[in-house]
């Protein structure tokens, strides 16, 4: 008896072409466009606040005080908490779309 033919049970078969054509799945590739316009406004919303964030930090380094305390305001953190809002809601508005399919 041959080792090789001792240890053919063993032998694992990979992923061939043949195996392909085998495999049939009932799975369509139906990508959620709410959840892609989702993650591109959270993508550039994260940029935009370190970008804020890299502005504050230079303008203090620099004593650019006006435009700092201007970056720095209220009004503008009032309008990234909204933004952050409806990025959070549409998410979850992504998410129960996609778990209904």
């Amino acid at each position: 008896m041959n080792i090789n033919e001792k240890h053919d049970s063993y032998v694992v078969e990979f992923f061939t072409e043949d195996s392909e054509k085998i495999m049939k799945t009932n799975l369509k590739e139906n990508r959620n466009s709410l959840l892609i316009l989702t993650g591109k406004g959270l993508k550039y919303f994260l940029l935009t606040l370190a970008s804020f964030a890299i502005s504050l930090v230079i303008f203090q380094i620099l004593g650019i005080s006006s435009l700092a305390q201007t970056l720095g305001s209220f009004n503008v953190w009032i309008w990234f908490a909204r933004v952050a809002g409806l990025l959070f809601a549409l998410f979850a508005l992504a998410m129960i779309v996609e778990s209904w399919r």
